[in-house]
């Protein structure tokens, strides 16, 4: 879209709201450290969103497409760009047994593991 002057970017937002307010903690003798960071979180305030969607809107802006941003508190970040890997092929097509037994061996020593935001900022919103 590009050549229609066609913008499109995304925004990875880190705010508390009424939405975000619905899930409960997971804390107790199994995660006592959950409370606290919930405080946390309820500092960041989605009025912090704004300013980046408005900038991203001008004129100024006009060249600026393709790119994921995330907002946490006074922290704008770029976010890396999903981009292939690693990829497993097969003439005669996948089936469920193939992708098991050649795929996912492929390709698992480059899985991602699952953190939270919590694991990847390890610092206090700003």
């Amino acid at each position: 879209m590009a050549r229609s002057n066609v913008r499109s970017n995304c925004l990875a937002p880190f705010a508390f709201s009424r939405m975000t307010a619905t899930v409960p903690a997971k804390g107790g003798a199994q995660n006592p450290d959950e409370e606290p960071y919930l405080e946390k979180i309820k500092k960041m305030a989605s009025e912090k969103i704004p300013p980046l969607i408005i900038a991203l809107g001008a004129d100024a802006a006009d060249h600026i497409t393709g790119q994921i941003f995330a907002v946490r508190g006074n922290e704008i970040f770029l976010m890396s760009q999903p981009r292939p890997l690693r990829s497993v092929h097969r003439s005669e097509g996948w089936t469920p047994d193939t992708v098991l037994e050649h795929a996912i061996p492929a390709m698992e020593r480059d899985f991602y593991g699952p953190e939270t935001s919590r694991d990847v900022f390890n610092w206090d919103p700003i």
